[in-house]
């Protein structure tokens, strides 16, 4: 690993020991590999309430936006951040880092209901998560 950013204290000297063994190996005590994409590989550690995520690399692409922007754990943490700024119940990401092909997210449960199940509810249970992500991209987009 060549990097790795804490933004909370609880990512304490436990967890700092564990994240180069999940991060590197895909295992730590106490930790659950749960169904994700084949772009990344997400633990669950149950005491915890944690959710650690390694982002595997998708395409050349990446690298620039990587570049340009932050690779994608940053701009997870920007995502989590303007979200809850917002209202909204995302996670609160605790630590990231990684390198540039390679990162890794370190992040809280939430309690609620999750984004694939409310995309798969019926229609009217979706309008208010549709108006407030429209709210949210308005709010956040500078008008000429």
């Amino acid at each position: 690993m060549t990097e790795f950013r804490e933004l909370d204290m609880r990512a304490n000297d436990d967890l700092k020991k564990e994240i180069p063994e999940l991060y590197s190996n895909g295992y730590s005590a106490g930790w659950q590999k749960i169904r994700s994409s084949e772009a990344a590989e997400v633990f669950f550690n149950k005491d915890r309430r944690l959710y650690f995520k390694v982002f595997l690399p998708r395409n050349a692409a990446e690298f620039v936006k990587a570049f340009l922007r932050g690779g994608r754990a940053k701009r997870a943490v920007t995502a989590s951040e303007l979200l809850r700024a917002y209202g909204f119940n995302a996670p609160r990401c605790l630590a990231y880092g990684g390198s540039i092909k390679k990162q890794w997210l370190l992040m809280e449960e939430v309690e609620g209901t999750g984004y694939g199940k409310i995309i798969n509810s019926p229609p009217e249970h979706r309008s208010e998560m549709y108006f407030k992500c429209g709210w949210l991209i308005d709010s956040s987009t500078p008008h000429m």
